[in-house]
């Protein structure tokens, strides 16, 4: 294994030094057209990096707008006030932008399947991005599959510019609040788990086979967040690992975060799976590159440990917040770029969620903090 990271050094931009950096970034551009990619949602932070930015963005940026609740959301009222206020600022600014209608569920036979992860790729091609230099995701209010499978191709996409003497720059913003994050309760989890498209490895290749059951072990790793168990469950019976490894935020905004999530979840984790506490690792709520690292480390130990005995089956995945799952993206990306493809990201999803209205009727603006990761490219900083 290595320890030659893609993402060393690191490019990690927060609060105070983000509307400076954005200035330098569009400065620096000028020439060269900028996409800025966001979901239209209820989520109350949908607007709230490109409102911090707005004053610097000028004709060289596009937007592309992804509407994914469509007209059924028991929230419909929040993401219209959401769009007409974003619909107003590019307007004003005379800012391009389009709008796609992403398909969520295919029914078929009285059941429903989860399309979305693979239907926002159909958007990653030159028809779309060909005109664009630099691809600014925002995830602040797009829901985690979505993201994963969207940035796991727009990095894709850059890796064949790049080697076409055509690189893109790959930026991801955030507006992180773990508030917000923790409070938005998903329902109606998805009847099965499933990996990201482009990111499940060779791990249902075998690992669902009853002839090699129990060759090649298992390992799960977990990124805990709150009010999550069903999903936990839910992704524990379709990994049936032989190992787990949760993870912890520590530190954290909330001093007490990490001492809470581990009386939430005690029962089902020392209790009935019988984690071992020497299992538990903890990483930075705040910076998804040191959870990143956190997970390259331990997957090549694992790869290490138990390739004289037939190699391992490595499953991550993430229940807690947004800054944190994009380090969980980033370490299964890492995996395939070493061609160490026994690491897959999994996940379970909601088709309904709850949260709230008093937190949308009053959010707190004062607690959110604005990030932006530069992923792939060339940093001029």
């Amino acid at each position: 294994m290595t320890n030659n990271y893609n993402w060393d050094p690191y490019v990690l931009i927060k609060n105070d030094e983000v509307f400076e950096f954005w200035k330098n970034f569009l400065t620096a551009n000028h020439s060269n057209k900028t996409l800025f990619i966001l979901a239209k949602g209820f989520d109350p932070r949908m607007n709230s990096f490109i409102q911090a930015i707005q004053d610097i963005l000028n004709e060289s940026a596009s937007f592309m707008i992804l509407d994914i609740e469509g007209d059924n959301s028991p929230y419909k009222k929040y993401t219209d006030h959401n769009w007409k206020i974003l619909n107003e600022l590019l307007l004003n600014k005379k800012i391009n932008f389009t709008t796609h209608n992403l398909e969520m569920w295919q029914s078929k036979q009285n059941s429903k399947t989860r399309v979305g992860p693979y239907k926002v790729i159909d958007l990653v091609t030159d028809e779309h991005l060909a005109d664009y230099a630099n691809i600014v995701i925002d995830i602040s209010s797009m829901p985690r599959a979505i993201y994963f499978s969207l940035i796991t191709s727009i990095l894709n996409y850059s890796k064949d510019k790049k080697a076409g003497n055509n690189p893109v720059n790959v930026l991801i913003n955030v507006v992180e609040n773990p508030f917000i994050d923790e409070n938005i309760i998903s329902h109606d989890v998805d009847d099965n788990a499933a990996f990201i498209p482009h990111l499940g490895g060779n791990f249902m290749m075998t690992a669902n086979l009853s002839d090699i059951e129990g060759i090649q072990p298992k390992v799960w790793i977990p990124i805990l967040g709150e009010k999550q168990k069903a999903k936990l469950l839910k992704i524990k019976e379709f990994v049936n690992p032989e190992e787990i490894c949760p993870i912890l935020p520590f530190p954290s905004v909330k001093p007490r975060r990490t001492d809470d999530l581990i009386l939430e979840y005690r029962e089902v984790l020392f209790d009935n799976w019988l984690v071992e506490k020497e299992n538990l690792i903890y990483a930075s709520e705040s910076n998804p590159f040191e959870l990143y690292r956190h997970l390259v480390k331990t997957c090549s130990r694992y790869i290490a440990a138990l390739k004289p005995i037939g190699d391992c089956k490595i499953a991550i995945s993430s229940l807690s917040s947004k800054l944190l799952s994009i380090g969980a993206l980033m370490a299964t990306y890492e995996m395939y770029r070493i061609k160490e493809e026994s690491v897959g990201l999994v996940h379970v999803g909601g088709s309904r969620y709850n949260i709230d209205e008093n937190i949308l009727n009053n959010y707190p603006k004062i607690d959110e903090n604005l990030i932006t990761l530069w992923l792939d490219g060339e940093p001029y900083v």
